[in-house]
């Protein structure tokens, strides 16, 4: 009995309550109220609140995040979205590796606002965007044309994108560290707001697969005989091997001369060097120069008579009068002239003109056994170096007993900073590279009969080198610098024909976005300068 009634107090209390609610909702007339305005504006204006902190957090993560630097389309190139973001990915390799700082750190944007010294009515930002753009138009161009062609990998290559990929992350960030900041931060401060890891990956895969379809490309090139022969007669003056001697005869006066001793002085060298010009005629070309020059000099020449003999020079090193003079077709041995300059006189006079028919060319790979530069590490002695290397040795024969195989050791255990990385490889070695190098490594692979796959140990001053001889060609070193030369034109025509088929289009307000570090002077500040292109750009 007192369960029910403790249950019906509790209905009475809230009948009661409720009663109470209606009548405060009643006016005096027993009407219902009406709503006052004042409570609708309340909770307007508590909207309004609502939808300015939610849109302050949405623009704070955009300029936070670079989240519209990351999708706002700057340029389309033959109809493929290129983003603000992807744009500066150029932008800041530019500015860093041409070493005038990282673009988007606070210090450089207001550098980047500063009046163009090239163009005053352009920024220094509109000077790199226009020194960007068409490295921009000719990647993307390209790789598009990659596409097009069916251009696939090799398995080689294939692998050397993935291990560059998997050891990015932790170079990336170490690099990071060294630089005393985050990785997101250093990534900002060098490419801008919205790039991120993926980003960077993406256009390394992308600069490796450029690099790995020029290489395709060149492959394509014509290296005919007749391709060759016709390259060599329309440039023998730059592909062909030229000796003469040479001597400049210099204005020796002191600093406070006056005109008249300057003007004596200068009739005293012209004088001079035509006299021994002369004195050619009947003496060696060191003798005729040492009767008008001081006694130092005339020393120094007796010392050093190949100081005045250019032997063998590439005819596209051979510049100036002096190249105007050497390569002239007619010229003769002993044909001889003197090239005024405002203080100098020059004595030239020609020997001979050749073809460059150097050769052979030698490959070699080799794994250099040493002691380790850590000093920490413990000496090794003559006979613990020698034990190592036959050991290494005996490792390759126990093996697959292939240049690969050997390449895999060369890279684990090679201490040849210059060659270890590429499996102790030195390819293509010409008479030049050949006569610097030790000479009982040079011996081993000269060696009358030696044939592809040979091995053995070598020594050295540098340590005990385990050889291994790759091949040896007859092919001419003209030969083989034209094939070179006939490869890069050849690369480089497809690549302007692709570059000037391009249909490209700037969006202005994408293009606000590159160069630019802060949001809001991004979204509210100018279009910058572009650059004409072939074909020109449209704006869209």
């Amino acid at each position: 009995m007192a369960k029910k009634e403790s249950t019906e107090w509790k209905q009475d209390v809230a009948r009661a309550e409720r009663k109470d609610r209606l009548a405060r909702l009643k006016d005096s007339d027993g009407q219902k109220k009406k709503i006052e305005s004042h409570s609708i504006g309340k909770k307007i204006a508590l909207a309004s609140v609502a939808v300015v902190v939610v849109l302050a957090i949405v623009v704070w993560i955009i300029a936070g995040t670079g989240l519209l630097t990351r999708n706002v389309r700057a340029m389309t190139i033959n109809g493929k979205k290129v983003s603000a973001a992807e744009v500066n990915m150029f932008f800041g390799n530019y500015t860093a590796s041409a070493q005038y700082g990282l673009a988007f750190t606070e210090e450089f944007q207001d550098v980047l606002k500063q009046p163009s010294q090239m163009n005053p009515t352009n920024t220094f930002r509109d000077d790199f965007i226009n020194a960007v753009i068409p490295g921009v138009v000719f990647a993307s161009a390209m790789l598009q044309d990659m596409e097009k062609t069916g251009f696939k990998l090799t398995e080689e290559q294939q692998k050397e994108i993935d291990d560059t990929l998997e050891n990015l992350d932790a170079q990336i960030t170490q690099i990071a560290l060294q630089s005393g900041t985050t990785l997101a931060s250093f990534l900002k401060m060098y490419f801008g707001p919205g790039v991120n890891m993926k980003i960077l990956k993406h256009d390394f895969v992308n600069s490796m697969m450029l690099s790995y379809y020029n290489q395709h490309l060149a492959e394509q090139a014509d290296l005919s005989e007749a391709k060759i022969s016709q390259y060599y007669e329309e440039h023998k003056d730059d592909l062909d091997l030229f000796t003469y001697n040479v001597y400049q005869f210099t204005l020796n006066v002191e600093e406070d001369a006056t005109a008249d001793e300057k003007e004596e002085a200068l009739k005293k060298l012209k004088d001079d060097a035509h006299a021994a010009l002369e004195a050619l005629k009947k003496n060696s070309f060191v003798n005729a120069v040492k009767k008008y020059v001081s006694e130092d000099e005339a020393k120094k020449l007796t010392d050093n008579p190949n100081s005045v003999v250019k032997k063998e020079v590439l005819g596209s090193e051979v510049l100036g009068q002096v190249g105007t003079f050497i390569k002239d077709a007619a010229r003769e041995l002993d044909d001889a002239k003197i090239i005024e300059g405002v203080e100098t006189m020059t004595l030239v006079r020609f020997i001979r003109r050749e073809a460059n028919s150097k050769r052979p060319f030698y490959s070699v790979r080799h794994i250099l056994i040493a002691d380790d530069e850590d000093p920490d590490a413990p000496e090794l002695t003559d006979e613990e170096l020698k034990a190592e290397a036959e050991r290494i040795l005996k490792e390759y024969k126990a093996g697959a007993m292939t240049e690969e195989s050997f390449a895999e050791l060369a890279k684990k255990y090679s201490k040849d900073p210059g060659s270890a990385a590429q499996g102790g490889l030195y390819a293509d070695m010409d008479e030049d590279l050949q006569a610097r190098l030790a000479e009982e490594f040079r011996e081993w692979f000269q060696k009358a009969g030696r044939k592809p796959g040979d091995t053995g140990i070598v020594k050295t001053m540098f340590g005990y080198h385990i050889m291994y001889f790759v091949e040896r060609s007859e092919e001419k070193a003209q030969d083989r610098a034209i094939k070179e030369i006939l490869k890069d034109v050849f690369v480089e025509e497809w690549g302007d024909r692709v570059y000037d088929e391009a249909k490209v289009e700037y969006h202005p307000f994408g293009m606000k976005f590159v160069g630019k570090l802060r949001f809001f002077d991004a979204l509210f500040g100018s279009v910058p300068v572009l650059p004409d292109l072939t074909p020109k750009p449209t704006l869209q």
